[in-house]
């Protein structure tokens, strides 16, 4: 059975290889299987300075990154559209807001309650717990590491051929450049 799957990535700078890349995004779907994780590639995110100076360290191009990320998170309404207008500083600080709330929210039993709860209360905490109304909903995203990602991924498609548009030259060369996993219980087309 085939599996169609399309991966979101970073820029590389000029001299990179592909498996350098790093994934923003990962989907699969057919008619029985729809997954989708937005993926935090960054070590380092506590500022917009960090993540430009991460995704430079990273071999990145950070420029074309944060602008790409700005795009794909205003298309899924996380981020403002006139964020796309902001300097590259100023993206980056947005993003980061996001992958730290992100990241707080997933220590929560309830990820999604808390993820809203911090955005409506300005990512205080404290009163983010007090704040917890259940089927609230709001515009941040839970992002997850590229390994959590990968392997839920890998668990899912394993018994499917994946199928992608371009596949063979970037896809699965990006997929196979972030896990030690071989990769044998899956079949690129």
């Amino acid at each position: 059975m085939w599996l169609a799957y399309d991966l979101e990535a970073t820029f590389l700078r000029k001299g990179g290889t592909r498996p350098m890349t790093k994934i923003l995004e990962i989907a699969l779907y057919n008619d029985k299987i729809s997954f989708q994780r937005l993926i935090n590639p960054l070590e380092k995110f506590s500022d917009g300075a960090e993540i430009i100076k991460e995704l430079d360290a990273l071999g990145q191009h950070s420029e074309n990154t944060l602008n790409f990320w700005t795009k794909l998170l205003i298309g899924k309404k996380a981020l403002k559209s006139n964020v796309k207008r902001m300097n590259q500083h100023q993206q980056a600080t947005e993003i980061a807001t996001l992958l730290n709330r992100s990241k707080v929210a997933r220590t929560y039993e309830d990820s999604m309650g808390m993820l809203y709860a911090l955005e409506r209360n300005d990512d205080n905490i404290e009163k983010a717990k007090d704040d917890m109304r259940k089927g609230d909903t709001g515009r941040s995203l839970l992002f997850y590491s590229t390994q959590e990602a990968l392997k839920e991924a890998i668990e899912i498609g394993k018994d499917h051929v994946w199928v992608a548009h371009n596949g063979t030259a970037f896809d699965s060369k990006i997929l196979k450049g972030h896990t030690a996993h071989d990769w044998e219980d899956v079949q690129f087309e």
